[in-house]
């Protein structure tokens, strides 16, 4: 039987599992408090552009923030990644 489009995009997830899990570790390690995650920042940007995405810094005037993008189509995933600490 064909693999649905949800169980390939589960079965990928997985797949990434571990690495998110070491990311987030490494960003809970180095807390930077809001808009000075320049380090963790950098480290998903580094992290996306190795799996291929394009990477565009900046964003919203921000220099933490950026975009990244991988193919094309009218499918299209967004996500939007909260980790700065609080101060104190």
């Amino acid at each position: 039987m064909a693999e649905s489009t949800k169980d390939k995009v589960k079965v990928y997830l997985e797949s990434l599992a571990d690495r998110a899990v070491g990311i987030s570790h490494q960003i809970h390690s180095h807390a930077e408090v809001g808009f000075e995650e320049f380090r963790s920042s950098a480290l998903l940007k580094s992290e996306f552009e190795k799996d291929g995405f394009d990477v565009e810094s900046g964003s919203a005037g921000l220099p933490t923030a950026f975009v990244a993008k991988k193919g094309s189509g009218e499918l299209q995933v967004g996500l939007c990644l909260e980790y700065d600490a609080l101060p104190g």
